[in-house]
C-alpha cells in the first residue's frame, strides 16, 4: 500500500503506542510486520529493502524507544519502474483478516473493508509470506501454530449480532446478550455522535434549503457504515491476485486476477455491477462491449475526473473516465440495436450530496473497488479496474459465491452514498442536473432500493 507522512500514519502510530501499553500491561511481546510502497532510489536496484529504524520517523512511525514491547520490522517494497505494491489487508494473529481499499494517506475517500475468517485467512498469510520473500527479522511466532480457525467464532445471537468476532474476544461469554449489545453501541456511538444530519446542516446550505429536516434525518439514518451480516453458512471463496510487473506496456495479463475478472465479463447471464475510482483498461471496455451486446445489464459506478492527470492522453494508461465513457457509448451506438441501453453509467456522489464534485476539488471522492455478477458472485479488494492494476501493480482480492453476501454489500453501496440518484450519465456520456430525478422522487428511490 502506499504510505505518506500524513495524519492517517500518526493514527496509526498512536495504535501501536496503545498496543505497547497494553503488552506491557499484560507482560507479552507482539511482533508487528508491515510492508509499504515508497519508492526511492534503492528500488531501482533492490524491489525489498528494510527500512532503518532511524528512517521510522520520516514516516510518522513511532521509534523503537517508545514502543520497547512491540518488535516491528518495515518492509519498502516497489517493483521498479511500475510494479507497485498496491495491496492493502492486515492479518491478526493467523486468524483474522481485514481487507480494504485504502492508502495510508489524507484523502477524502468512501472506502471498503471486510473482514475475513476461516480457511481464507491462510491463503492471505501464505500471500504475504511470499511477497515479503526476505528473512524476517525477528522471525513470526504464528510460522508454527494450527491454521485451523474454531467453528464456534462464527456464533450469532438470536438478533443475528455477532457473538465472537475477533478481535472483541475479551467480551465475557456468560453475559453475552448485555456484552455484545454494549459492543453494538460502542461502535454505533461514533454514528450517533457526529450525527451527519447536523454536519448536512452546517456545510451544506443549498442542501438544507431542498430538503426538510426530517427529509435529511431520514436520509442521514440511512447512512450506516458498519454492516453486520446475518448468520450464515460457510461459501465458497478464493483469493484473486497478480503479482508485480515493473515493465512498461499492457502485456502481463495472465494472472488470477485478471482470469477472474475476464470470467465475470464473459459468463455473467443477467447483470454486471461495477465501482471503480478509475476504468480504462483494455480488457475490461472489452468485456463490457461484449456483454451490452448479449443483452446483459452493465452498471459502471466511477469517479469524476479522478487521477486524470495520470490516466489521460499521454500517460499511455487508456484515458480518462470521461474518455472511456464516451468511447464505450460511441462504440455501442455503431453496433446499433439500441444495445446502449444495456449500459449505465454514474459519477460518485457523496451521501451529503445532490451533485458529483470533480476530483480536483478534493473534497468528496469514492475509492472503492467491486464487481458483482449476477448478484451471485462479487469480487473486492485493492484492485482498480484500470491499466495499471490489470498490467503492472500487485493485487490482493477475493471471489465469493454468496447472494446473501453479495446483496449486504450492494446494498451498502448504495445506503452510503447518493450515485444512484443524482450521478447518471446520458448515452452521450455526460452529467446534466436537469435530467436528475425530482426531491420526491429520489428519496422514494431510496426506500425502494433499500
Amino acid at each position: 500500500m502506499y504510505w505518506e507522512r500524513s495524519e492517517s500514519a500518526n493514527v496509526i502510530r498512536r495504535a501501536f503506542q496503545d498496543l505497547d501499553k497494553r503488552a506491557n500491561a499484560e507482560h507479552r511481546h507482539v511482533i508487528i510486520k508491515l510492508m509499504i510502497d515508497h519508492p526511492n532510489i534503492i528500488n531501482s536496484v533492490q524491489y525489498h529493502s528494510i527500512l532503518h529504524p532511524t528512517k521510522w520517523s520520516d514516516y510518522n512511525l513511532p521509534t523503537p524507544d517508545e514502543i520497547p514491547n512491540i518488535s516491528l520490522e518495515v518492509h519498502n517494497y516497489h517493483h521498479f519502474i511500475m510494479g507497485t505494491f498496491h495491496s492493502k489487508f492486515l492479518i491478526v494473529d493467523r486468524r483474522v483478516v481485514l481487507l480494504n481499499s485504502n492508502n495510508i494517506q489524507d484523502r477524502p475517500n468512501l472506502e471498503m473493508m471486510s473482514q475475513y475468517e476461516g480457511e481464507i485467512v491462510n491463503s492471505f498469510y501464505d500471500t504475504f509470506l511470499i511477497s515479503w520473500s526476505i528473512p524476517f527479522q525477528p522471525n513470526l511466532v504464528c510460522l508454527n501454530d494450527n491454521p485451523l480457525i474454531e467453528q464456534s467464532r462464527f456464533e450469532y445471537l438470536e438478533n443475528e449480532i455477532p457473538l465472537q468476532r475477533f478481535p472483541f474476544d475479551h467480551i465475557n461469554p456468560t453475559n453475552n446478550k448485555q456484552n455484545s449489545s454494549s459492543l453494538v453501541d460502542r461502535i454505533f456511538d461514533f454514528h450517533q455522535s457526529s450525527k451527519l444530519s447536523n454536519i448536512f446542516i452546517k456545510s451544506s446550505t443549498s442542501f438544507h434549503k431542498k430538503f426538510s429536516n426530517e427529509q435529511i434525518e431520514k436520509l442521514t439514518s440511512e447512512f450506516t457504515p458498519f454492516i453486520f451480516h446475518r448468520s450464515h453458512q460457510p461459501f465458497p471463496i478464493v483469493l484473486v491476485n497478480r503479482s508485480p510487473h515493473g515493465t512498461p506496456m499492457h502485456r502481463n495479463k495472465t494472472n488470477p486476477q485478471n482470469t477472474a475478472w475476464i470470467s465475470a465479463f464473459k459468463f455473467a447471464e443477467k447483470s454486471i455491477f461495477i465501482q471503480t475510482p478509475t476504468f480504462n483498461a483494455s480488457p475490461a471496455i472489452e468485456g463490457i462491449i461484449d456483454a451490452c451486446r448479449r443483452g446483459i445489464k452493465v452498471t459502471l459506478w466511477l469517479g469524476w475526473g479522478f487521477n486524470d492527470l495520470k490516466e489521460g492522453r499521454g500517460t499511455f494508461q487508456g484515458g480518462t473516465n470521461k474518455q472511456v465513457v464516451k468511447k464505450l457509448y460511441k462504440k455501442l451506438k455503431k453496433i446499433q440495436n439500441g444495445i446502449e441501453n444495456n449500459l449505465e453509467v454514474f459519477w460518485y456522489v457523496a451521501k451529503d450530496q445532490m451533485n458529483s464534485i470533480h476530483f480536483s476539488q478534493k473534497k468528496r471522492n469514492c475509492h472503492i473497488k467491486f464487481m458483482s455478477i449476477d448478484d451471485q458472485v462479487a469480487i473486492m479488494g485493492n484492485a482498480n479496474m484500470d491499466s495499471f492494476s490489470w498490467f503492472h501493480s500487485q493485487e490482493i482480492n477475493t471471489m465469493i459465491d454468496s447472494p446473501l453476501i453479495v446483496q449486504d454489500w450492494i446494498n451498502g453501496l448504495y445506503k452510503n452514498q447518493s450515485t444512484n440518484i443524482y450521478g447518471k450519465l446520458n448515452n452521450d456520456g455526460e452529467w446534466c442536473e436537469n435530467n436528475q430525478q425530482s426531491q420526491k422522487q429520489s428519496f422514494s428511490s431510496i426506500t425502494n432500493k433499500l
